[in-house]
This record gives C-alpha cells, sequence and structure tokens, in this order.
C-alpha cells in the first residue's frame, strides 16, 4: 500500500471524477456549458440550475435570469419512462446481491470463499454496465456484460473446488457450459455477446454509418438504449439465479428458483416483466431487440 502522503500527492494530480450519471443536460449552443441534473429534482431546484447558467452567460443577477426561462420545458419528467424503471429495477437486484455477499466468510473449501469475492466485483461492474446502457453505448455495454457473465460463470464453476490452487487453473471463458446447467440460455447469451465484443463483420453493420460514401461509426442512440437495457436486464436475470441458488435460504421466497436440485427457474420471474413491458412499447420490427429478448430462459 502507498504512505498517505504519497496517496494524498497522486489524488491531487489524478482526482476522482464523481459516479454520478445525469438523465437530462441543459444544453445551449452558446454557451461553453453544460448544466446536468435528474429529471426527479424539484421544479424550483431545476429552474435555479438553468437560471445560474443563463446568468453567467449574460452577466446578469439569478433573478432576472429566472424570468428568462420558458415555462414549458420538461427537464426530461416524463412520467411514463420505462428507462427508468429498468434502472431501478437492476440496482435493487443487484443491491440485494451485494448485501448477501457483501464479507464472504473464509471457508474450509477455498473455492467458496473465492466465488464469493468474485460476486463482490458483480454489483460495481454492473454499475458501469448501466451507466453504458444510459447513455446508449451498445457496443461497450456488450463488452462489459460479457465479462460479467465470466465472472458469474468462474464463480459458479468453482465453488465447490477444495483449493486456490486448483481454482485458478480454471478458465473463465471456458466456465460458461457449467453455468448453461443451471441457466440454460447461458451459452447463447455469451456467443451473442462475443460475436459484438470482438466485432464480427456480420455485426459491423449495425454500428457502421455509410452516408454519401464517407464511413462513420454510430456510438449511441435510442435504439442502442433499449438493446442496452434489454441485454441487463437478461444478464441480470442469470445473476440472480446464481444469487439465490446459492444465498436465498427460504426458496419459497425466491421469484427466481423453484429448486435448486435440479435447478429449475420459475416462469413468471421480475425479469421478464420488466423485458415484457419494453416489448410493448418496442417497434415490432426490430429484430435485434427481438433477438436479444430470446436469449433470456
Amino acid at each position: 500500500m502507498y504512505k498517505r502522503e504519497v496517496a494524498k500527492r497522486i489524488a491531487e494530480l489524478f482526482p476522482l471524477y464523481p459516479p454520478v450519471d445525469f438523465d437530462y443536460a441543459h444544453e445551449n449552443p452558446h454557451s461553453p456549458w453544460r448544466v446536468g441534473f435528474h429529471s426527479e429534482y424539484s421544479a424550483s431546484l431545476k429552474q435555479k440550475l438553468i437560471a445560474s447558467l443563463i446568468s453567467e452567460m449574460l452577466d446578469c443577477t439569478l433573478q432576472t435570469a429566472l424570468k428568462k426561462i420558458p415555462e414549458n420545458i420538461d427537464y426530461g419528467a416524463n412520467p411514463n419512462r420505462i428507462d427508468k424503471e429498468n434502472i431501478r429495477f437492476c440496482s435493487q437486484e443487484i443491491g440485494l446481491l451485494a448485501s448477501y455477499i457483501e464479507a464472504p466468510q473464509s471457508s474450509e473449501i477455498e473455492g467458496t470463499f473465492a466465488s464469493g469475492l468474485a460476486l463482490c466485483r458483480v454489483p460495481h461492474s454492473f454499475k458501469c454496465l448501466l451507466s453504458n446502457a444510459n447513455r446508449g453505448y451498445l457496443y461497450e455495454t456488450m463488452a462489459i456484460a460479457r465479462h460479467i457473465l465470466e465472472l458469474v460463470g468462474w464463480a459458479h464453476a468453482v465453488r465447490a473446488i477444495p483449493t486456490l490452487e486448483e481454482a485458478e487453473k480454471i478458465v473463465p471463458q471456458k466456465t460458461i457450459a457449467a453455468l448453461n446447467r443451471i441457466y440454460p440460455k447461458a451459452g447463447k447469451l455469451y456467443g451473442y455477446l462475443s460475436e459484438h465484443s470482438h466485432f464480427m463483420p456480420h455485426k459491423h453493420e449495425q454500428h457502421v454509418s455509410i452516408v454519401e460514401e464517407k464511413v462513420g461509426t454510430i456510438s449511441q442512440s435510442v435504439l442502442y438504449k433499449g438493446h442496452s437495457l434489454a441485454l441487463s436486464l437478461t444478464l441480470l436475470d442469470i445473476i440472480c439465479v446464481v444469487r439465490d441458488i446459492y444465498y436465498c435460504k427460504n426458496l419459497r421466497k425466491s421469484p427466481y428458483i423453484a429448486s435448486r436440485r435440479p435447478t429449475r427457474l420459475k416462469q413468471r420471474r421480475p425479469t421478464k416483466g420488466q423485458i415484457a413491458k419494453m416489448k410493448r412499447v418496442w417497434p415490432a420490427e426490430d429484430d435485434e431487440f427481438s433477438e436479444i429478448c430470446g436469449l433470456i430462459a
């Protein structure tokens, strides 16, 4: 570990950015600054934040700036937004996983301890996944999702292994077959994620735009966001199944699994309900979305 004074000096030169994702940004073409906030903020706070920007631009008082704000700005406060419901649901389920495995206990079976440590990483990685999904970064979301699936697969594969030396020999990419035995479509999801993460040629057309013989990359879009959230829910379904297999003491309370041995999934799972809500409003001709939704078991 670094000495405290060394760490302090590094922190001054390389400060961490705050882990905040705003869902609304007020952009003005005449301003070099942007003001961001959450749509749930109170109306008065939103107005004051925008007014502070106008005040700085026009060099006027805050009261004067408040009078210049149009009354019909909705600040992203659409009550029918499904994305926010998806995010809240995912955060709640991942938070439950974090509470179960916050402090893995040492065990005679060292693989169980290693498995818990691997699963400890999942909540943070999933937050990174959602952050990219919210921005409509589909390609980056795919790569993080593949990493998480490998983490979960490895944690499942090594859980009953007696020693850490044996656990280290297990290659994460080869653990999906074992995961497939408790979640039948884990392998298909892994294959789908790999195709995107490796940027296979037959997937190029989804990420590339050609206009007037000029080639460009589609970095983000609202369609990408929908695909990313559906993918996040599908991956979350696998995580919750693994979570409840190992940490749910009373299976009657699990909304995901009906039995452990053999593993039997419940048909009406909360994750499938979230995806069903998305499907009701999503364009039926979007084949890629349909393919993602078909990856949930």
